[in-house]
This record gives structure tokens, sequence and C-alpha cells, in this order.
């Protein structure tokens, strides 16, 4: 199963929204 950097990072967003953390702004295709 192949995951692209933009999944991985949405899915990083995703993770700290859902534990409550800071709001984070997310950017497809920024490094």
């Amino acid at each position: 199963f192949f995951m692209s950097t933009s999944m991985l990072q949405l899915a990083g967003v995703v993770a700290v929204e859902v534990t409550g953390g800071p709001e984070i702004p997310f950017n497809p295709g920024r490094q």
C-alpha cells in the first residue's frame, strides 16, 4: 500500500486535531 507525502501530512494534521492539539494549516504539495 502506497501513501503519498501529502496523504501522510494530512493524516498527521487529522491526528493532531483529533487529539485536541493546535490547529495546523494543511498545504498539499508543500514540504
